[in-house]
């Protein structure tokens, strides 16, 4: 048959008879390939022309060889005819829909093919192998279904070896097709059925997406997405990404596979179905990067093993009609052989696809959305948005890692994934749970989940771990290794502990194992206990075990205990078994909530509540209910209740509620309440409700209650109470209260109330209050209220008052103004009988803060008397904050007759502060005879703050006469702030006759700070007369700060003069700051001229 199609020059294809508009419809067809009509057409029009195209010329297997091998084909429909290529650009233009197109693209690609074809050697055009041909074929019709074969092979580029024989039965025909397409592959075909099963083995390259809505020329454009497989075989270097195939009667879809078959050169394209593949078309020819032929890789040399896995597929030659079709290729697909023992395998391939698709695809982001959603849902993998799934897509580096290593490994067995979950359990990430479900759906109970992973889970802190957990509990069913430690681990769970025990007791009821050490830790959960304890307690109601220990942990839970307990009694009732310990943990509680528990538990057990004289101490030291609890106690036991001294000791010092417990107490135990002196003491102590207390015990007891002194000075010492508490104390006992010096002592210490103590103490007792030395020396040092008690003091005792010297000595040295305030009175109201002493003078002298005021009220009280030594001038010239102030008064009172000496004159010069402001009143004051030694110049060329201005005093007054030595001028030309300026004065009013010595050159060569500046002097006064010797040079040379400068400046002056010996160099080069300026210096003035420059310069190179 060939042969003889191919003898035909023209073919004139005939369509049928007009009816139905067949002639208009071919005619708009035609208009729209010659571009004569607008586009789009009209409805009405469309509707025509597909009607034509519906025709069964179109579906018929023979009318292929009519057009596949003709050189030029007419279209003829009743009496219009158009032009082949016409027809086929029509058809184009038209865009018909993607099923039709399907079922007319492959007969509109052999029409457009004819001109292309040779008359003589009809098979140089077939491009096409057979199995290409009979996939785009596979839905046309055949009256003998061998045709559906033998009909293209007069088309096909290698159909040599299969030859028509019409008495084979159709089922090994296609048998014999298969294993020509897929020769490395085993097939199976029953009788009376066109569908082969193909085993073999192959590797998964990459994914189909992006698949064009409109065909061009008659194919289809998509793009791939190389996977893992493909990178590491090498093919993503040597394809592009876009490629394109002729439509045929199956079409390609987003999320199709890209599959190497072993013994194939090209990849197929298949279509996930379950656990199988379907075949879309059995050979796909790649598009090629342009390379050179060396480049090209091929699988065999490049790991031929990775990814390497069996594969099931199904090729149907014709489209499933109705469900009976369905039912029909499933039961041909489980009859496979050994398809039940291989059931584990392909399940765990068909896993790889898929996780491998949704690592891959999603890095495509949007644009790979409808190629996941096929996938998923090709794998019935329901529940699981694709969109989710791209948003995120970026998984962790740990979980990526672990995917790679387990996908495409050739083991049968689940455990590759167990790594997998894992690193999910781990840490579980938004990103990467997506990815896991896919897991967990595809495997279900599969999956190998350890009791590690499940504890892992159990305690996660994130809802993704939960997640994680739902989706193991909802789809792996009983095999979860759920243990008494894992339901343990998750009632510990302080976040997500609640949801996870409602999950596993929806899914495991009576079966789970909860033991009392479970209940144990969900008592102690302090952020899920609540809700925990409700969900056992409502599957397990009575049958729960509670102990006296897990009422114990309850209680101790201080976020959720109360929640918890009101739960076991509402639940257990009477029946709870309630520990004194829980009593106590309750009369300790700081809320109302506990406290309605115990009120409840009161109520419950009655007097069988273990309530012990431990649990009514925790009561009474309860600041925040204790006045609550200890009423419900009292009302329950009545005198019964232990209340020894203990107690009430304990309420005596409650802060809060104190006075409130004292108040029950006295109620329900009148005298028989052990009142001691401890407890009145402890009453005294109680900053906050001490008042109240001692109120209600003088109140109750009168002149009964004990009121020792020890108590009275407690009172006295009480910061914030007791004022009030003393006022009571007084009211009560009058002059018989004991108030001793000890307890004025203690008042006139106290920060806050001693001033209303004390003066309650004088109104009282008035001057037979003992008041001694001791007692003014902590009112003195009283920081707050010092000054009132003083004046206190003063106004009762006026110069009787005794002030120790220790006071005096105190006050004058005080820093601050209440303390100068103090000394203000105690110089009004003593007089002449307060001790100040030289050594109270001295101090007074050395304040730096109120010297100045101090010494002026001395001097204004005592004047002559006052006994100012030496030694206070020294002190005074030595301070360098009020030493100016403190001088002015001393020399405005005694004049010439203040004791003036050397050491001071040494001592003001020293004085970096107020130096210049001292001696300025000394030389007013003395003049010539101020001692104005050498040691004096020296001290004062050596001050860095005020030596400039001291030494240009010191020259105004002396002049010539000023003893300035050769030390002198070291010690100024040393001070590193101020001796530019000491030396300028000093050069400015000597000249030549100021002792510049070498030695004095060298000091001034090694200061870092102002050396540059003092040479630059001396070498302008004394130019080439300046000692500059080897020593100064190297002193220079070994300066860190200016040795640069001081350098220059000597260079410029002596030029080749300069004495620059090998040990200079030495000095320089150790310098690390300025060595290399030095050096560099160096060179440029001398170059190689010296050897010991040319070695170091060798050195360098």
């Amino acid at each position: 048959m060939p042969m003889i199609y191919a003898q035909a020059r023209r073919v004139l294809v005939w369509l049928g008879e007009a009816q139905e508009y067949g002639d208009k419809a071919l005619e708009i067809l035609g208009n729209l390939g010659r571009k004569q009509i607008s586009m789009p057409i009209e409805e009405k029009d469309r509707e025509k022309c597909e009607k034509l195209l519906q025709r069964d010329w179109f579906r018929r297997i023979w009318v292929l060889q009519e057009v596949g091998l003709a050189q030029y084909v007419t279209i003829m429909c009743g009496s219009v005819q158009i032009n082949g290529q016409v027809f086929c650009e029509g058809l184009e233009n038209m865009k018909p829909s993607p099923a039709l197109m399907a079922g007319i693209s492959p007969v509109s690609f052999l029409i457009r093919g004819a001109p292309f074809r040779s008359h003589d050697e009809h098979h140089s055009t077939a491009t096409l192998s057979i199995g290409e041909l009979v996939s785009m074929y596979r839905n046309h019709k055949a009256t003998v279904q061998h045709d559906k074969i033998y009909a293209l092979l007069g088309l096909s580029t290698n159909s040599a070896a299969l030859i028509p024989n019409y008495q084979l039965a159709w089922h090994e025909v296609f048998k014999q097709l298969v294993e020509n397409v897929f020769p490395e592959c085993s097939v199976e075909t029953w009788c009376g059925c066109d569908l082969a099963i193909i085993k073999g083995k192959g590797w998964v390259l990459g994914y189909v997406y992006s698949v064009s809505d409109f065909m061009e020329s008659s194919q289809q454009t998509f793009k791939i997405l190389c996977n893992q497989n493909c990178r590491q075989l090498g093919y993503q270097n040597n394809w592009e990404t876009e490629w394109s195939l002729q439509a045929s009667g199956e079409l390609v879809q987003d999320g199709d596979i890209i599959c190497l078959l072993e013994g194939l050169s090209e990849p197929s394209i298949l279509r996930l179905c379950a656990d199988y593949y379907a075949v879309v078309t059995p050979v796909v020819k790649p598009k090629k990067q342009v390379q050179k032929e060396e480049d090209d890789v091929m699988v065999s040399e490049s790991c031929p093993m990775h990814g390497l896995c069996d594969i099931l597929l199904v090729w149907k030659l014709s489209q499933l009609e109705d469900k009976a079709d369905l039912q029909s290729l499933s039961s041909a697909i489980e009859n496979t052989p050994q398809y039940h023992s291989e059931v584990e395998q392909r399940l765990n391939h068909t896993t790889f696809l898929m996780v491998d698709a949704a690592m891959e695809i999603t890095k495509l982001g949007i644009f790979g959305k409808r190629a996941l959603e096929n996938i998923l849902f090709q794998r019935r993998i329901k529940d699981l948005d694709a969109e989710c799934l791209i948003q995120n897509r970026r998984v962790s580096r740990n979980f990526e890692s672990a995917v790679k290593q387990a996908l495409w490994q050739p083991s049968e067995l689940f455990d590759v994934w167990k790594e997998v979950l894992e690193v999910s359990a781990r840490k579980p990430e938004p990103c990467d749970n997506r990815v896991l479900m896919i897991i967990i759906r595809c495997l279900t109970e599969k999956l190998p989940v350890s009791e590690g992973v499940i504890k892992t889970l159990a305690v996660s802190s994130t809802e993704h771990g939960y997640e994680i957990l739902q989706q193991l509990l909802e789809h792996c069913g009983d095999r979860l290794p759920v243990s008494e430690q894992v339901i343990k681990v998750a009632a510990s769970n302080r976040w997500q502990g609640g949801q996870i025990l409602q999950q596993l007791l929806k899914r495991y009821g009576d079966r789970l194992p909860v033991s009392e050490e479970v209940v144990q830790v969900a008592a102690a959960n302090e952020s899920q206990g609540d809700q925990i304890m409700q969900q056992l307690l409502g599957h397990y109601g009575n049958k729960l075990p509670v102990s006296e220990e897990i009422v114990k942990i309850t209680a101790a839970n201080e976020e959720q205990g109360d929640q918890i307990l009101q739960q076991l009694l509402k639940h257990h009732g009477d029946k709870l078994p309630v520990p004194e310990e829980v009593v106590m943990i309750l009369a300790a509680s700081s809320t109302g909530y506990k406290y309605g528990i115990l009120q409840q538990l009161l109520e419950l057990h009655g007097n069988k509540l273990p309530v012990s004289e431990e649990v009514v101490k925790v009561a009474a030291a309860n600041e925040h209910q204790g006045d609550q609890i200890m009423q419900q106690l009292l009302k329950q036991y009545g005198d019964r209740l232990p209340v020894p001294e203990k107690i009430a000791k304990i309420a005596a010092v409650n802060r809060e509620q104190g006075d409130q417990i004292m108040q029950q107490l006295l109620k329900h135990h009148g005298d028989k309440l052990p009142v001691s002196e401890e407890v009145v003491k402890e009453a005294a102590a109680n900053e906050s409700q001490g008042d109240q207390i001692m109120q209600r015990l003088l109140k109750y007891y009168g002149n009964k209650l004990s009121v020792s002194e020890e108590v009275v000075k407690v009172a006295a010492a009480n910061e914030h109470q007791g004022d009030q508490i003393m006022r009571q104390l007084l009211k009560h006992h009058r002059d018989k209260l004991p108030v001793s010096e000890e307890i004025v002592k203690t008042a006139a210490a106290n920060k806050f109330q001693g001033d209303q103590i004390l003066q309650q103490l004088l109104e009282w007792y008035g001057t037979r209050l003992a008041v001694s030395g001791e007692i003014v020396q902590e009112a003195a040092g009283n920081e707050y209220q010092g000054d009132q008690i003083m004046q206190q003091l003063l106004k009762h005792y006026g110069d009787r008052l005794p002030v120790p010297e220790e006071v005096v000595m105190m006050l004058a040295a005080s820093s601050t103004g209440y303390k100068y305030g103090i000394l203000q009175q105690l110089l009004k109201h003593c007089g002449e009988r307060l001790p100040v002493t030289e050594e109270v003078v001295k101090i007074a002298a050395a304040n730096e803060y109120q010297g100045g005021q101090i010494m002026q009220q001395l001097l204004k009280r005592y004047r002559d008397r006052l006994p100012v030594s030496e030694e206070v001038v020294q002190v005074a010239a030595a301070n360098e904050s009020q030493g100016d102030q403190i001088m002015q008064q001393l020399l405005g009172h005694y004049g010439n007759k203040l004791p003036v000496s050397e050491e001071i004159v040494k001592i003001t010069a020293a004085n970096e502060e107020q130096g210049d402001q001292i001696l300025q009143q000394l030389l007013k004051c003395y003049g010539d005879r101020l001692a104005v030694c050498e040691e004096v110049v020296q001290v004062a060329a050596a001050n860095e703050s005020q030596g400039d201005q001291i030494m240009q005093r010191l020259l105004e007054y002396y002049g010539d006469r000023l003893p300035v030595s050769e030390q002198v001028v070291k010690e100024a030309v040393s001070n590193e702030l101020q001796g530019d300026w000491i030396t300028q004065r000093l050069l400015k009013h000597y000249g030549d006759r100021l002792p510049v010595s070498e030695e004095v050159v060298k000091v001034a060569a090694a200061n870092g700070a102002q050396g540059y500046r003092i040479m630059q002097r001396f070498l302008k006064y004394h130019g080439d007369r300046l000692p500059v010797s080897e020593e100064v040079v190297k002193v220079a040379a070994s300066n860190r700060w200016r040795g640069g400068q001081i350098l220059q400046q000597l260079l410029e002056r002596y030029g080749d003069r300069l004495p620059v010996s090998e040990e200079v160099v030495q000095v320089a080069t150790a310098n690390e700051s300025q060595g290399d300026q030095i050096m560099q210096q160096l060179l440029e003035h001398y170059g190689d001229r010296h050897r010991f420059l040319e070695r170091w310069i060798r050195q360098q190179q």
